[in-house]
């Protein structure tokens, strides 16, 4: 029973932990990250024209004082997060402004702007400072912005603190100002559920915190700059509670959105790039911080550039291990280079070796073919003593014959000889792998030219002997079936088969054999030409046999 129940609870666990598997796809999303980042110019000429067109606002000779006030205040806005070199020119000249209307809020809300400004590039006690001395003029309408500021002043106080007595105490001077968010802000409004939720993630209550967020997510559109807040949350509380791939996948959306809205900071890339380089993704880490790095330089942004340089030991170490992982490789791929030309340099003195030989038997090849002319000449006169008797003429032919044959085998075994001595090359040279030194020895050229010219040669000889064969052999054909000399003066295969027949060769194989197709071929040959006959005639190869008379 026990087994059985341990068996249930670890089949429900594995369901569990493979329908969080499968909760999100990390490879899309960081496609969708890059794709992004290389957009980076499309949504800084977005930002920029949004920037243009509050400028173009104060060029209006009609504005008022208070419509340049809160124009002010919107350039502010924008490059807060943006480039804050010109966040500070425009908060001054915001300030300009407030002291000409005399209006103590406005001067107020500007000090608010500042500290929150000294609060970005990590000014901590100048922004403190201001915070206090503001304190007694803080409005109803300015509690809420005065709170944002503080609240993020202790978390990002408590980050940098060195002992956990200060983080403890600046954490929960962050608590109170959440708290106070909390009963400021209206209870349906996204601002409150954020807040609600990055309490719940403070206090370790991850998958609360995460329910929350769930909601939250739902509430505002795909667009809404939230997003990056909101996936941000959900990012860092996945990663609390070891679920990495969930946690990468958040803080991609989280930086997309970051891009898309020209937020400068990348918090979130910049903790992306953190966990790809644990996970040894070391090329898309180096180049998400180098952007980091960029962002923060382009937006003047001194502690975000010490931010990111600080992650660069980490990632520089990861490139180091990296290089000698590729030099113990290359130096494995050296020595396998070294042997394959070693064994390169063998087979090519074997092939040359063999070349050494097959010119033997080449030279071997030219003596007989020496031998064969010096006979010819021998026939050619035993031909004209033909000429002189009936006897010797018969004699001679039979001797004719005779050589004829003789040459024919000769010439058909040394094509053969040749063809596997080629093959077995090829099969020397496949076994040391080197292929393309082969590509000349797999050529079968040298074989089809010695077979035309055989063939050449056995035409014109066999013509000179019988003169009259053609015309014989079309005469015992059909007249529309007659077979003529090629344009080249070479005998077609079929009537070649024929002249064989002629010279006493009738076997089908050896036909084959010297014709170099299949024996079926021979076959098919031989019925076609019977079916042309004049008569049909049963003995027609009988009396190839018996035409022709012998000239020289």
């Amino acid at each position: 029973m026990r087994k059985g129940t341990l068996f249930l609870l670890l089949l429900v666990f594995q369901v569990h932990t493979t329908l969080l598997q499968a909760e999100v796809e990390v490879k899309p999303i960081l496609e969708k990250l890059d794709r992004t980042l290389s957009d980076l110019p499309k949504y800084a000429n977005i930002k920029e024209n949004q920037i243009l067109q509050s400028k173009k606002l104060l060029g209006y000779s009609s504005v008022s004082k208070e419509q340049e006030y809160r124009i002010l205040g919107t350039l502010v806005s924008q490059y807060l997060q943006y480039n804050t070199d010109s966040c500070k020119k425009y908060i001054d000249r915001r300030m300009v402004v407030a002291r000409l209307l005399n209006n103590p809020s406005y001067i107020t809300e500007v000090n608010l702007n500042l500290a929150e400004w000294y609060k970005n590039i990590g000014m901590y006690p100048q922004a403190k400072k201001l915070l206090d001395d503001n304190r007694k003029n803080i409005t109803p309408d300015l509690s809420l912005y005065y709170y944002v500021i503080f609240t993020s002043y202790y978390y990002m106080v408590e980050a940098y603190s060195s002992t956990d007595k200060y983080k403890k105490i600046y954490m929960d001077l962050s608590m109170v100002y959440r708290d106070s968010l909390l009963q400021s802000y209206p209870k349906t409004s996204v601002e409150y559920m954020l807040t609600q939720a990055d309490q719940m993630r403070l206090n370790n209550k991850f998958q609360t915190a995460i329910k929350r967020l769930k909601i939250c997510i739902k509430k505002v559109k795909a667009d809404d700059s939230n997003i990056r807040l909101i996936a941000s949350g959900m990012a860092q509380c996945y990663l609390k509670l070891g679920q990495t791939e969930e946690a990468k996948y958040y803080f991609a959306l989280s930086a997309i959105s970051d891009i898309q809205h020209s937020v400068k900071e990348n918090t979130s890339l910049r903790s992306l790039a953190v966990i790809l380089f644990q996970e040894g993704d070391i090329e898309r880490a180096n180049n998400y911080l180098q952007f980091c790095m960029k962002d923060a330089n382009d937006c003047k942004a001194r502690l975000r550039e010490v931010e990111a340089a600080s992650e660069m030991p980490t990632i520089v170490r990861a490139y180091q291990k990296q290089i000698e992982r590729k030099n113990q490789t290359l130096w494995g791929e050296n020595i396998a280079l070294l042997l394959f030309v070693i064994a390169l340099i063998l087979t090519v003195y074997f092939i040359v070796r063999q070349n050494r030989r097959l010119e033997v038997a080449r030279k071997n090849v030219l003596e007989a073919n020496l031998c064969l002319e010096e006979m010819n000449k021998q026939l050619n006169v035993a031909v004209e003593q033909e000429k002189r008797s009936n006897v010797a003429l018969i004699e001679s032919n039979c001797i004719k014959d005779e050589y004829i044959a003789q040459y024919l085998n000769l010439c058909s075994s040394y094509l053969e000889k040749m063809e596997e001595y080629r093959h077995s090359l090829i099969k020397i040279g496949s076994e040391s792998r080197v292929e393309k030194l082969f590509s000349a020895l797999r050529s079968s050229k040298f074989v089809e030219d010695q077979l035309k010219d055989f063939y050449i040669n056995f035409d014109h000889t066999f013509l000179r002997l019988f003169p009259t064969f053609i015309i014989d052999f079309n005469e015992m054909l059909l007249p529309e079936e007659r077979i003529e000399l090629k344009s080249d003066g070479q005998i077609s295969t079929e009537m070649r088969i024929f002249a064989l027949i002629r010279l006493g060769i009738t076997d089908s194989n050896c036909l084959a054999k010297f014709l170099r197709c299949s024996l079926q071929t021979v076959y098919n040959y031989r019925s076609k030409i019977r079916t042309k006959t004049i008569n049909k005639e049963e003995h027609f190869e009988e009396k190839i046999k018996t035409i022709g008379s012998i000239h020289t």
